[in-house]
């Protein structure tokens, strides 16, 4: 829903999302819904809780060879360039590590002022 900016339907749906991934047994699960539910809440507007799950996200956890964290920054970021936060967000891609995941997060941002219509990001590790 936040992909395609029917952000309230968004919002709506991820409280539940939310407690049905703090059920998952698997922590791999866990940690990769929480990826998730953060990139689409920051898309959607939800920056509050964009930053909880967030928070939830061990700074250490490497998925699929990539800083799953820093991933969820990268969309944290996006999210807030949709929403003409722009200041925040250039403030927080700049504190992204490793750089690799730093330089996609402006790259990314570079895309959206190019474009600030586009309908969805590849945002996947």
């Amino acid at each position: 829903m936040a992909d395609i900016r029917r952000y309230p339907a968004a919002r709506a749906l991820l409280p539940e999302a939310s407690k049905i991934a703090e059920q998952e047994p698997s922590e791999q699960l866990r940690l990769w819904s929480y990826y998730e539910i953060c990139g689409s809440a920051a898309f959607a507007g939800d920056f509050q809780l964009a930053n909880e799950v967030l928070s939830k996200i061990p700074t250490d956890i490497v998925l699929f060879g990539r800083p799953l964290y820093a991933a969820a920054q990268r969309d944290v970021v996006f999210g807030l360039l949709r929403h003409d936060r722009f200041d925040e967000g250039l403030a927080m891609a700049s504190r992204i590590e490793p750089a690799r995941e730093r330089v996609q997060a402006l790259s990314r941002m570079v895309g959206l002022l190019v474009d600030p219509g586009q309908p969805a990001l590849p945002r996947y590790l």
